[in-house]
């Protein structure tokens, strides 16, 4: 690995940490709040807004260290047999991004996952039986739908079935798996697997309804039926739009870890092919040069 790239990771790692301490910096200069009556942990708002914040990192990175080495080779072995019926399995060459292109990719997969995460609590959050279950004790306690505080309480827990999910597509397209039909014989037509229409359709739900969500949340907050902006209500519309943004620092660490073990997620694919006898599939040494 080059000084650049640990000089990048280096400088994500430095966000993250930052942002965790100006987390804790926040909530310690804030006064404490009523106590609102939420299940999951006990205290007031100041507490379980920092304990659900704080718990996001940690949640993220041991789901994502089971989802790579558990996980990602039992899904990998699943669709290589099935997509061995029809398709021939290859290997192509990768390489290692730097520079601008290596933080394109952390950022581009942070930002993947933590507004995944991000769009699937504000649909459990616009749910008012969730909401209810979550923090109404007390008969009296006021909220709206959706509800930024239920929100913000669901990342720690939603950000486990989310990683999931993703970390094994990037297990599969970090290894350069591709696949050709067998119809074609000689015909250069690949498809990468990690380029597959499952994860494409996560890209599509995460831009389109992320955006939707958010306007949602500044209706909610802003609109005439909002009611009178409390402190408390100040203080969770700010965790509320700026839950995005920490989301995805939080998400750093995981991304570059995966990153950093990219050589041996191949070597793991490599011996999970040659356990299934696929290894004699051809492995495609792509090089693109410009027309003289």
């Amino acid at each position: 690995m080059s000084s650049e790239n640990k000089r990048i990771y280096l400088i994500l790692m430095g966000i993250f940490i930052a942002v965790v301490i100006l987390v804790i910096v926040a909530f310690s200069l804030i006064p404490p709040l009523g106590p609102e009556g939420y299940y999951i942990t006990i205290g007031n708002n100041q507490i379980e807004w920092m304990f659900a914040i704080l718990m996001y990192p940690v949640m993220i990175m041991i789901t994502g260290l089971f989802s790579l080495y558990i996980v990602s080779p039992l899904v990998s072995k699943l669709i290589f047999k099935s997509t061995a019926k029809k398709k021939n399995l290859g290997l192509a060459p990768t390489k290692r991004l730097d520079g601008i292109s290596l933080v394109n990719r952390i950022f581009g997969r942070s930002t993947l996952l933590a507004l995944f995460v991000f769009n699937v609590c504000y649909n459990l959050a616009s749910q008012e039986f969730i909401v209810q279950f979550m923090r109404s004790v007390h008969p009296t306690a006021q909220y709206s739908i959706p509800d930024v505080d239920t929100l913000l309480q669901l990342l720690w827990l939603v950000v486990i079935p989310c990683t999931l999910v993703v970390v094994p597509v990037w297990f599969i397209f970090d290894a350069g798996v591709v696949s050709t039909k067998k119809s074609k014989g000689v015909d250069f037509e690949f498809t990468k697997l990690g380029s597959s229409g499952f994860y494409t359709i996560i890209k599509g739900y995460v831009g389109i309804v992320f955006i939707f969500n958010l306007s949602a949340i500044l209706l909610a907050r802003f609109g005439p039926s909002s009611g009178p902006m409390t402190p408390e209500n100040q203080l969770s519309m700010i965790l509320g739009l700026f839950s995005p943004l920490l989301a995805i620092c939080c998400t750093f660490p995981l991304v570059i870890y995966i990153d950093y073990q990219k050589d041996r997620s191949k070597e793991l694919v490599e011996n999970i092919l040659r356990k299934l006898k696929l290894d004699k599939d051809i492995i495609y040494a792509i090089e693109l040069r410009e027309r003289e």
